[in-house]
C-alpha cells in the first residue's frame, strides 16, 4: 500500500491505498469529491476500489458514494432525445441497474454507507440503439453521450447530496473515460458551471487498473 498525506483537504490522518492519489484541485471551505475510476472487466481493479473506497470512507469523512450502473437524476427520453422533468432518485433499486459490474455499489453499501446511482438509462439506451441500427458506426467509448454522461453523473452526485442533505465528503465511482472528462473539465475551470457547485477534487487510481 502507497501512504499519502492530504492535510490540504484537511485530513490529518494519512491514506494507505493500493494504487494512487492524485489531487485534481483544492479549494478551501468547499465539498471534496474522491474520483475512483474503474475498469469494468479487470475483477482486481475492482476489489482494491472496494478496499480503498472503505479506507477512504471513514477517513475523509465520505457520507455519500455516487456509482456508475445505476439509475439516477433527470430521466432522458432517448425516444425524444432530450431531458424531462421528471426526477429519478438515487436509491439503490435492482430495477435500476444499468451496468454489468455491481460490485463495487453491493459491497460499499452491504458496508452500510450510503450508496446512490447516477447514471443515465435514457442516454445509455439511446448510445445501444444507434449502434444496433448502424446511425453510429465508432467505438462505444468515442459516443457524445458518453461525455453527456459523465456531466450527467456528477450533476446527479450534487444533486443526491442535497436531496439527502449530506453534509461531508462524497466519492464518485465510474469507469476511466468519465472520470478523464471530469479531469478534463477541472483542468480547463468548467466543472463548476457544469455542476452549479464548488469543489474539490481527488483522484484514486488502483494498483491493477490496466496501462491504458
Amino acid at each position: 500500500m502507497n501512504r499519502y498525506s492530504l492535510p490540504q483537504i484537511g485530513l490529518a490522518v494519512p491514506l494507505r491505498v493500493e494504487g494512487e492519489i492524485t489531487i485534481l484541485r483544492v479549494v478551501d471551505g468547499v465539498p471534496v469529491v474522491f474520483l475512483i475510476d474503474e475498469h469494468h472487466e479487470t475483477p482486481a481493479c475492482i476489489d482494491q476500489n472496494i478496499l480503498n473506497a472503505l479506507i477512504i470512507i471513514p477517513r475523509a469523512g465520505i457520507d455519500l458514494v455516487g456509482v456508475e450502473g445505476f439509475e439516477g437524476g433527470f430521466r432522458y427520453d432517448d425516444f425524444q432525445g432530450d431531458y424531462t422533468q421528471d426526477y429519478i432518485d438515487g436509491d439503490l433499486d435492482p430495477a435500476k441497474q444499468i451496468g454489468t459490474h455491481p460490485e463495487f455499489a453491493n459491497a460499499i453499501k452491504e458496508d452500510g454507507r450510503k450508496v446512490v446511482g447516477v447514471d443515465c438509462r435514457g442516454l445509455d439506451s439511446e448510445i445501444v440503439s444507434q449502434i444496433a441500427t448502424g446511425e453510429y458506426a465508432g467505438e462505444v467509448k468515442d459516443h457524445p453521450n458518453q461525455k453527456r454522461r459523465s456531466e450527467h453523473m456528477i450533476k446527479t452526485l450534487f444533486r443526491e447530496r442535497a436531496r439527502l442533505m449530506c453534509p461531508g465528503a462524497m466519492i464518485l465511482n465510474a469507469g476511466r473515460h468519465h472520470i478523464d472528462d471530469l479531469k478534463v473539465w477541472i483542468d480547463d475551470n468548467t466543472i463548476d458551471g457544469r455542476t452549479g457547485t464548488s469543489a474539490a477534487y481527488i483522484l484514486v487510481r488502483a494498483a491493477a487498473y490496466p496501462n491504458p
